[in-house]
């Protein structure tokens, strides 16, 4: 899920019968939803994959399609909403799910998947994420870290909530200060977290 001005996009995703969903909009001023394109147009049926947005693009990279996983990457474009195909990495990217994914200055987070994480200016917000894949591949908790870090080209500040990976995220504004808002997320017992949680930065 990524938000454009006051609008939230999201895309994919399955239930538990393997049921996919397709590209979908929420306008928050009007709290409508909308449908872009079904599961038959864009990008492939995918699960555990990662998005990010600039001011006129959604991404979508990489997740797990239903028969492989998948490094491919995507953006659709809502002023003339169109999917288009981007480059696709070479063999030095293995495919995956969970993977991190911002618009940012030409900054990358830490090696971690399926961890939150927001864009706010020149820092990228990341927290918590699984370090270790649980011998049960989804079904267990696997090795989950804990730890907010704002990352810029200065380095690092960080503090911790509870240990938790698998949040749903994206960047927010509260009282005027733009940071990471997350939700929920699994723990390393495998319970699940309803908190939310926000990071704000002071200075972007």
């Amino acid at each position: 899920m990524v938000s454009v001005g006051s609008n939230l996009y999201v895309f994919g995703g399955r239930d538990a019968p393997r049921q996919y969903n397709g590209f979908y909009s929420f306008d928050t001023t009007t709290n409508v939803w909308k449908l872009l394109t079904p599961v038959e147009e864009g990008p492939a049926l995918r699960s555990f994959h990662s998005m990010a947005a600039d001011e006129n693009n959604v991404y979508v990279f990489g997740g797990v399609g239903a028969t492989a996983r998948l490094k491919t990457l995507d953006s659709y474009n809502i002023v003339d909403h169109k999917w288009k195909h981007c480059s696709t990495p070479g063999d030095s990217m293995t495919a995956r799910g969970g993977a991190g994914l911002e618009v940012v200055q030409g900054k990358k987070p830490s090696e971690r998947s399926v961890f939150a994480s927001a864009a706010v200016g020149k820092y990228i917000v990341i927290f918590g994420g699984e370090i270790a894949m649980d011998p049960l591949a989804h079904v267990g908790p696997g090795q989950l870290a804990d730890g907010t870090f704002a990352l810029d080209k200065l380095g690092e500040e960080e503090v911790s909530p509870n240990t938790k990976g698998w949040s749903a995220s994206t960047t927010g504004t509260i009282d005027g200060k733009k940071g990471l808002l997350m939700l929920g997320g699994k723990a390393p017992t495998n319970d699940r977290f309803g908190d939310l949680f926000f990071y704000g930065v002071d200075s972007v």
